[in-house]
């Protein structure tokens, strides 16, 4: 990219990446998708290159033959019902345990981190040892019950709000609130949005949901504070300004990493990734 900002997008550096783009003749979201990524970069200092009118110059490069993918549900009404009404159940039967997820995995990491070699057995022998009160619940190294409580609290709030999962990584535990209309409480989501914007920076934006969502966001961030606890303790020692703003901004987040905090530290990312699971 070149090292200088210009806004008319006339130099020749740019002029050939622009031409390479069109001769590979892709469609408009793949190329408004590289657009913004550029935007990113310029937005952490890798480069001083900022593309100002990401949709003109999608207009002008993208192949017209091109289909643009649309949205669709996916699933059938009768198995997401099935699906959502699990998720709920899984909600209101955690919730109450919330915190006491956070304490027993403090407890249990500390211990771990305290032994000089780990047997395979450790998980199943502090399970049988330890006497929380949280049903059905193990706790182990990867996480296993605690994931599929914060997946739960995924799939209540896209069902509830009709958000993408982009926007609801972006939640916390105050993005619920209440409005009056009249005589109606309406429940409302607000986090950020970026896709649809032009040059794709993160607005807000806010969608209207379900009261269940406030138990899953509680759920979500409440659980996962000893996770959170020790990302917080690497920011400190992180030397990159960059970097420390993107992990604290992301800490923010209900749905940061539960497995393994020294692994995923080095990792870089602190939100959870891979939810094609």
């Amino acid at each position: 990219f070149p090292t200088r900002r210009s806004s008319d997008l006339n130099d020749a550096n740019f002029n050939t990446f622009k031409k390479g783009m069109k001769n590979e003749k892709y469609s408009r979201s793949s190329i408004s998708q590289t657009l913004r990524t550029i935007n990113k970069l310029e937005t952490i200092s890798l480069t001083t290159r900022f593309v100002a009118s990401i949709y003109s110059l999608c207009i002008k490069l993208c192949c017209p033959n091109s289909k643009e993918l649309k949205q669709t549900i996916a699933i059938p009404e009768k198995i997401g019902i099935i699906i959502l009404r699990k998720a709920i159940d899984i909600i209101e039967k955690y919730h109450p345990f919330r915190h006491e997820i956070s304490n027993e995995y403090k407890k249990y990491n500390k211990l771990r981190s305290e032994l000089t070699s780990v047997d395979s057995r450790f998980p199943k022998t502090y399970n049988q040892a330890c006497n929380h009160s949280i049903p059905d619940f193990k706790l182990c190294g990867m996480s296993v019950d605690a994931i599929d409580i914060q997946t739960a609290c995924m799939i209540v709030i896209l069902g509830f709000s009709g958000v993408r999962i982009s926007e609801a990584l972006s939640f916390n535990k105050d993005s619920y609130s209440e409005k009056r209309f009249k005589d109606i409480t309406v429940p409302l989501l607000t986090g950020s949005i970026s896709k649809t914007q032009t040059c794709g920076t993160p607005t807000q934006e806010t969608w209207v949901t379900n009261p269940i969502v406030k138990l899953a966001l509680e759920l979500g961030y409440d659980m996962s504070e000893f996770s959170r606890d020790f990302f917080t303790e690497l920011i400190g020692k992180k030397t990159n300004k960059a970097e420390q703003k993107k992990m604290a901004w992301e800490l923010e987040s209900i749905f940061i990493k539960l497995t393994e905090p020294k692994t995923e530290a080095r990792k870089g990312r602190v939100i959870t990734e891979g939810w094609n699971r």
